[in-house]
């Protein structure tokens, strides 16, 4: 702070005067706009890979300082424009339906969407378009992660290893499929676990519910509760969670999972065979899948080892907007949809 003494009332005249001042004020950030993002969601996704393959934006967002003037996506990621505005309904609503103009990569596209208010102020956020080779029927998967929970001891491809001690707070992001497809969701603890060992029950031949590298380290807890969370997965999908712990020792280790509200529990000594498989896993409220882990009431320890994380196909994807390709690729996509359904 500078003080300008016996200036009295005239103080402004030295303080513009200062080059400094000046720089101060540029250099202060614009104050947060009111644009509130009430809904995004991508229909139709994922999207068969092929040129003409269609899928649809739906926004909703309001300005609490004004009014929302536009809404425009940058869809480069798949071949389009990196500014393609949305139509503007009611209600504060936006839409906008897309056409692929290319075939493109089977994978994970991310795009981001813009949201402009009527003071030029945008707020973004992003999502994604998943590709595939070949539109599933509901209930089959269409790709799948694997988790090594360890310290060390690293597994080989496809295994996505972990390689931390619990006992700190962790976070991974980036993980790739067995398919090879890399998808930038996020697992994180979000409480301290008890810690990391490598001293865990293998078969000697990989015929355990995972790998013996996998089965042989693992994160646990004793008389606290391990949480993690898995965010920033594709609402595209219901998921298929699959965990298994294990410990190369007797007594009770009855390891107990609850995922986003489910609960399953085995013991876990001397365990190859035992796991914990929840079905249905819905995020479209929460956009996350939670795991906590504790130990039964009269168990020692509880263990995690590894996890798979299969994405699994919803409903038969919407056919609106096949009205707008050609007859051929109507037809086409009309066949498609029917071999699929009656197959």
């Amino acid at each position: 702070m500078t003080i300008y003494e016996k200036s009295g009332h005239d103080s402004w005249t030295a303080t513009y005067n200062t080059e400094e001042m000046w720089e101060w004020m540029f250099n202060q950030p614009k104050a947060p706009t009111g644009i509130i993002i009430e809904e995004l969601t991508i229909i139709n996704n994922p999207v068969l890979y092929k040129k003409d393959s269609y899928f649809k934006i739906s926004a909703k967002a309001t300005d609490e300082q004004g009014t929302i003037d536009e809404v425009y996506a940058d869809l480069s990621a798949v071949g389009g424009s990196s500014k393609v505005v949305f139509t503007k309904g009611e209600n504060n609503t936006f839409t906008l339906d897309h056409h692929l103009a290319t075939d493109i990569t089977v994978g994970y596209h991310e795009i981001e969407v813009n949201f402009v208010d009527n003071d030029a102020n945008t707020t973004s956020r992003h999502s994604g378009i998943y590709a595939v080779e070949n539109i599933l029927a509901k209930g089959e998967t269409y790709d799948t992660y694997l988790i090594n929970f360890n310290l060390e001891h690293n597994e080989k491809l496809p295994w996505n290893n972990m390689n931390a001690n619990p006992s700190s707070p962790v976070t991974k992001t980036n993980f790739t499929s067995i398919n090879t497809i890399e998808l930038p969701f996020t697992l994180q603890t979000t409480s301290k676990w008890g810690g990391q060992n490598n001293i865990d029950q293998t078969s000697g031949n990989n015929s355990a519910v995972f790998s013996d590298t996998v089965m042989h380290t693992c994160w646990y807890v004793q008389n606290e509760t391990g949480n993690l969370s898995i965010k920033n997965l594709p609402t595209a999908f219901n998921y298929r969670l699959t965990v298994t712990g294990s410990r190369d020792g007797g007594g009770d280790r009855t390891s107990v999972f609850m995922v986003n509200g489910q609960t399953k529990q085995f013991n876990a000594s001397h365990n190859l065979n035992e796991k914990a498989v929840f079905d249905n896993i819905n995020i479209e409220a929460t956009g996350e899948i939670t795991l906590s882990l504790t130990k039964g009431s009269e168990a020692s320890y509880a263990y995690l080892n590894g996890m798979q994380i299969d994405l699994i196909a919803k409903d038969v994807p919407i056919v609106s907007g096949f009205d707008k390709l050609s007859p051929a690729k109507t037809t086409e996509n009309w066949l498609s949809l029917l071999k699929m359904l009656f197959k």
